[in-house]
């Protein structure tokens, strides 16, 4: 097999060609409309072309160069970052937007050995009050941000 096969570039620009084809096959029964009145389909089909242009740059630009052979996948990145929106999903309502976000923070950081008690509670007090500016305060979203215990 060559170096260029087993390139992690390759592999991602693989992934999002078949993420970009699945999305465009399963927008295709939506209505399109047009750029001044957009259907349900213009926005999924635009971003499944955005995203499979991205994919075919990646894997043009994986021949190029000298990359290094993809190594073993680590199981617990890949748990951490899988857990992220079904945690989200989960606790939403019942724990609020600001514990969500902190809580879905500090589990995106266990998936690296690099992160830091520290670092994630602050990112994650960060991200928090960021998120309540940004939803609850500026555009005004019906969201609860606290826990309602």
């Amino acid at each position: 097999m060559s170096r260029f096969a087993r390139s992690a570039d390759l592999m991602t620009g693989l992934f999002l060609l078949a993420l970009a084809a699945l999305t465009f096959w399963e927008a295709s029964d939506l209505p399109m409309g047009s750029a001044v009145r957009m259907g349900a389909g213009y926005v999924p089909r635009l971003l499944s072309f955005l995203m499979g242009g991205f994919g075919l740059a990646i894997i043009v630009l994986s021949f190029s160069g000298d990359e290094e052979p993809m190594t073993r996948w680590g199981i617990r990145p890949l748990l951490c970052v899988l857990l992220v929106p079904i945690i989200f999903a989960l606790t939403i309502e019942s724990l609020g937007l600001v514990v969500t976000v902190i809580l879905c923070t500090i589990v995106a950081a266990l998936g690296s050995r690099e992160s830091r008690a520290v670092e994630v509670a602050l990112l994650g007090i960060a991200l928090a009050l960021f998120t309540l500016a940004l939803f609850v305060i500026t555009l005004d979203i019906p969201m609860q941000p606290f826990p309602a215990w």
